[in-house]
């Protein structure tokens, strides 16, 4: 529906695409960012470029974690100083470390979403498609998407009918 109204109102926009589809890489992106250049081709709008995330939902599940860890991090730190320690700068090194492995392994993603931004801002088209992760070594990257898709899979509690279960053929 959207590509014919695009096309019945003579609609001139840009569009810029942020794709997370839960892949681990962000270059699996790419077959959607594609079919997103086709789409405004067919719709007869401008594509000007995207941005293909990996592990999009690893960035949901750190951004509901890490503020809690941090905030926990300075309760405790300001707790030790009520106790009677001493204001001293160790008291709040821990957290203050956690937002700097936050972002250090966060980098890219971010520097990714600037560049994409500045070019929006400044109403211009993508030099290329750019493509990034959450949490950037691919290493530590692996062992926590596979934590989390393990625990995504106990707490619903489908594991073994989702591994275990046949394929249902599509209604026709």
């Amino acid at each position: 529906k959207a590509e014919v109204f695009c096309k019945e109102n003579n609609c001139r926009f840009n569009v810029y695409t942020l794709s997370n589809n839960g892949f681990i890489e962000g270059r699996q992106n790419a077959v959607h960012l594609e079919q997103f250049r086709c789409w405004c081709a067919r719709a007869g709008v401008e594509w000007v470029g995207g941005l293909g995330i990996g592990g999009g939902e690893m960035l949901r599940v750190l951004t509901l974690i890490y503020p809690w860890i941090i905030l926990l991090g300075f309760c405790l730190s300001i707790f030790w100083l009520i106790k009677g320690a001493e204001l001293n700068l160790k008291l709040f090194e821990s957290p203050l470390r956690d937002i700097g492995i936050f972002s250090f392994f966060c980098f890219h993603f971010w520097f990714s979403l600037i560049a994409v931004s500045r070019d929006i801002r400044k109403d211009r088209k993508a030099k290329k498609n750019r493509f990034t992760r959450i949490i950037v070594p691919a290493a530590i990257f692996i062992v926590f998407a596979d934590i989390f898709m393990v625990l995504s899979s106990l707490f619903k509690g489908r594991i073994i009918f989702t591994l275990l279960g046949k394929c249902k053929e599509p209604e026709k």
